[in-house]
């Protein structure tokens, strides 16, 4: 085998590689968009059973109260008891913590006190 031998072998052995990685691909691409097109058929399926197994009474509203808005004002409810604490932005920072940790509200968390605790690690 000479060197141009050589050489048109390897173009032709790149150029089959190529072809078929493309055709995979290709083949890939219509797989999941024949997948997509199935996932929704049976997505529109299951909307349409649901619709059918709820089935929301008609009621006539003939009045609406409407809802008055809390005396207090800002995210929490009540008061909350400061010991040790300078000022409420402090105070804040700790229930936003608080809330964050707890995976719960603000809304919904109800803090009666928040104490301060000196010298909490002693030292020998």
């Amino acid at each position: 085998m000479n060197l141009n031998d050589t050489l048109l072998f390897g173009v032709d052995t790149t150029t089959i590689f190529i072809t078929m990685v493309f055709v995979i691909l290709i083949i890939l691409a219509a797989m999941m968009v024949l997948q997509s097109k199935i996932l929704r058929v049976l997505s529109k399926q299951d909307k349409e059973v649901d619709e059918v197994k709820v089935s929301k009474p008609e009621v006539e509203v003939k009045h609406q109260e409407v809802l008055k808005a809390p005396s207090k004002t800002g995210l929490t409810k009540g008061e909350t008891k400061l010991v040790g604490i300078e000022d409420d932005e402090h105070a804040a920072v700790i229930m936003a913590v608080v809330s964050n940790a707890a995976n719960i509200p603000l809304t919904s968390l109800k803090i009666k006190s928040i104490k301060r605790i000196d010298n909490i690690l002693k030292t020998n």
